[in-house]
């Protein structure tokens, strides 16, 4: 019998996918749709990497409405220009987004 939308035990279902492919539960890299995350290529006025890293979490701000403990973001220097600007890409999603993620993952006995 089929379950309704939305009624999904997604840990079950993930467990029984390891296991019909006996495969051993053990780390797994998540990956968040991308139409959660907001992503950016910035320019930034610095090719000091502790200096970027506090820039790209000043500007990930600027680019969602949710407070800076409501988030999670993350960035690559993509360059650094010869005229002490650096190109940057930043990535930003909802804590929450990615706390659902992580604890249907463990459930299922896998380690993020």
């Amino acid at each position: 019998m089929k379950r309704p939308l939305g009624s999904i035990d997604a840990d079950g279902e993930i467990k029984s996918i390891f296991e019909s492919l006996k495969m051993p539960r053990r780390q797994a890299r998540l990956n968040i749709p991308r139409h959660l995350v907001t992503v950016r290529f910035l320019t930034l006025p610095s090719t000091d990497e502790a200096e970027i890293e506090k820039m790209a979490r000043i500007e990930s701000l600027k680019h969602v409405p949710y407070a800076d403990e409501d988030i999670v973001c993350g960035h690559r220097i993509i360059e650094k220009l010869d005229i002490g600007y650096s190109g940057v890409l930043i990535a930003v999603t909802q804590a929450d987004t990615v706390r659902r993620q992580i604890d249907t993952l463990e459930k299922a006995g896998i380690t993020v």
